[in-house]
């Protein structure tokens, strides 16, 4: 285990949430709220100092030792990321006098971009506390793009190859050197789209605030939105889609857009995105069914919600849909390099494939399959028996403290999918996570941030021979 290089890695994110504070800081002293800016001020001077602890511990010698990093290095980092730094980026929250708990669960939902905040008006109650949200959803966007597509994306976790990008490698290459290449590759691209969908949001007339706070969560799948969706002008309906869109498709079909005449990063064949569509079409189609209205305002409508759940931002507009089918809208999430959670559209679609070759394999036990790619199903399963295993842990821990069975159940899918939104399907008025008492909050946390863990990762993660070896 090469402990500098992980300090160095850890010392970078940290500087990078400090350096978030200063926005939402200079905001509150726009406003006159000195008390808030003093709290974001101080509590990127205490990162800083951290971070230049950290430091100290990395030399240049380091650079060559991390060219050779291994699997155990990366995932020490993507633990440290999901469970460390939003110990530094509640210290706002803390000084602002909100409870230790109650900050890290904000920070975590936050980083997480799973958007489910102890108490809605809480989280709405400042422009300085909102931007400070939004950017937390949007670093933990771009965190859940990097190690998707430096790590999860590699056939051993996602069960085939898909679109590959030139800096995942083979098992040989170091995983950092990868997980750089993707960070320098995808950070301006993903900075892009948050701006351009923001220009987008105020040329369709929302405030200049409301457009930044939806570009940076909703382009990460947060599903933050200051206020009524459906209190907005008629114009904000394309941008929304869009960046709903944006949001759950394959990420480096996006990136290669941008880099097109880059040889290395020439887009190949994407079947995550029409299925990502067609997906929301059949879901869309069944909320507008359930709803009973006929209209084709209502079936505009149940699209949206569709898009919305499908991307798991979770934003609801109009009649409800459904409740089972929305949830398993949620669990079956985006494209594999995508901000968007639940268990990704790209290991259905191998299971299915798989299912058809099996299939074919019984009515013709001395056929021999030709052209046909292999997946690592093995792979495939275990993800589905963890996601599973998770999910019932966390339906069985929200019941056991005496919460009804369909409030246990949404509230279970949306951590793991990492969609807070959701919890307004459960009921009428319910929406803030308040509602759960301190202990059941930490356990929804470290179920928001297993449902950011690849759960085969989880699992290679806790054995204990992994880090010994």
């Amino acid at each position: 285990m090469r402990i500098p290089i992980i300090l160095r890695w850890i010392a970078g994110s940290i500087i990078a949430i400090a350096g978030a504070m200063v926005a939402p800081a200079l905001l509150a002293l726009w406003d006159g709220g000195i008390g808030e800016a003093q709290a974001f001020f101080f509590s990127a001077l205490i990162c800083l100092a951290v971070a230049g602890t950290l430091l100290i511990g990395f030399n240049k010698n380091d650079v060559v030792a991390e060219r050779a990093s291994s699997l155990r290095e990366v995932l020490a980092v993507m633990v440290a990321w999901w469970f460390m730094v939003p110990l530094f980026a509640s210290l706002p929250f803390v000084l602002m006098g909100l409870g230790l708990v109650d900050s890290w669960f904000e920070t975590v939902s936050a980083i997480t971009t799973t958007g489910a905040w102890v108490s809605y008006e809480g989280a709405r109650a400042s422009a300085a506390g909102m931007i400070w949200r939004a950017e937390l959803q949007a670093l933990g966007g771009l965190a859940s793009l990097v190690f998707a597509a430096a790590v999860f994306i590699r056939p051993d976790f996602i069960g085939i190859e898909t679109v590959i990008p030139p800096f995942s490698r083979g098992d040989r290459d170091s995983y950092l050197r990868a997980m750089g290449g993707a960070l320098r590759v995808f950070t301006p691209v993903y900075a892009g789209v948050i701006l351009t969908v923001a220009i987008l949001f105020l040329v369709a007339g929302a405030t200049g605030i409301d457009a930044v706070i939806m570009a940076l969560s909703l382009v990460s799948s947060g599903g933050f939105v200051p206020g009524d969706v459906g209190a907005y002008p008629a114009p904000m309906i394309g941008p929304l889609l869009l960046v709903l869109i944006l949001g759950a498709i394959n990420f480096v079909v996006v990136v290669r857009i941008f880099y097109r005449r880059h040889g290395r990063m020439r887009v190949r064949e994407d079947a995550e995105t029409p299925a990502f569509l067609l997906g929301a079409f059949l879901a869309a189609v069944l909320f507008w069914i359930a709803t009973g209205d006929s209209s084709l305002r209502s079936l505009l409508v149940q699209g949206f919600n569709a898009l919305s759940i499908l991307s798991t931002n979770g934003v609801i507009i109009g009649e409800k849909p459904a409740l089972v089918p929305a949830l398993v809208t949620a669990v079956i999430g985006g494209a594999a390099v995508s901000t968007a959670g639940g268990i990704k559209i790209l290991r259905w679609m191998v299971t299915f494939r798989q299912a058809g070759v099996e299939i074919w394999k019984l009515g013709h036990p001395n056929g021999v399959v030709r052209g046909q790619q292999a997946a690592n199903i093995l792979a495939i399963w275990i993800h589905f028996i963890a996601f599973t295993l998770i999910l019932a842990v966390l339906l069985l821990g929200v019941s056991f403290f005496g919460h009804s069975f369909e409030i246990s159940i949404t509230t279970a899918v949306a951590v793991i999918t990492n969609a807070g939104p959701l919890l307004s399907l459960a009921g009428e008025g319910l929406q803030d996570f308040g509602l759960f008492s301190e202990h059941l909050r930490i356990i929804l946390a470290f179920g928001m941030i297993l449902g950011r863990l690849e759960l085969v990762i989880l699992l290679v993660i806790i054995r204990r021979t992994f880090w010994s070896v």
